[in-house]
C-alpha cells in the first residue's frame, strides 16, 4: 500500500438472537404480553446506549460499566446472545480502563445493538 492511500474496511458482524428465547417468552407470557416485554426491552435498550455513549464520551468508565452491566441483563432476557457478549466486553474494558479498547466496544456495541434490535422486531412480528 502507497504511502496516503487510505483504506476501508467493511464490518460485518453477525447478530445472535435466540429465537427458542422469544418463543419461551411468548409461551410463559401470552404473545400480546411477550411483544409488550420485547418493546419495552427495545426502548430501555436505545435508552441505555444513549448513557453508555454518553458516559463514555465524559471519560466515566465507572457510569459505562454499571450501564453495560444493565445492557446485558435486559439483552439476556430476550435472547440478544450477541448483544450481552459484548455488554461484557465493554465491562471487561471498562474494568481494564482501556480507553482505546473502551471507545471500539462501545462501538461495536452500538452497531450490534441496533442490529440486534431491528432482528429482534422482526422476530416479534414487528418490523424494527
Amino acid at each position: 500500500m502507497a504511502v496516503g492511500t487510505v483504506s476501508s474496511i467493511r464490518i460485518e458482524e453477525g447478530v445472535r438472537v435466540d429465537p427458542d428465547r422469544v418463543l419461551r417468552l411468548a409461551a410463559r407470557l401470552g404473545r400480546i404480553d411477550a411483544a409488550h416485554l420485547i418493546s419495552a426491552t427495545r426502548q430501555d435498550l436505545i435508552e441505555q446506549f444513549a448513557r453508555i455513549e454518553l458516559a463514555v464520551g465524559q471519560g466515566d468508565a465507572g457510569q459505562a460499566a454499571w450501564t453495560a452491566v444493565e445492557v446485558e441483563r435486559l439483552a439476556d432476557q430476550v435472547g440478544m446472545i450477541g448483544l450481552a457478549r459484548v455488554a461484557r466486553d465493554l465491562q471487561d474494558c471498562c474494568a481494564r480502563d482501556d480507553r482505546p479498547a473502551l471507545e471500539a466496544v462501545t462501538a461495536r456495541l452500538i452497531r450490534i445493538g441496533e442490529r440486534s434490535l431491528s432482528a429482534m422486531g422482526v422476530l416479534a412480528g414487528r418490523r424494527g
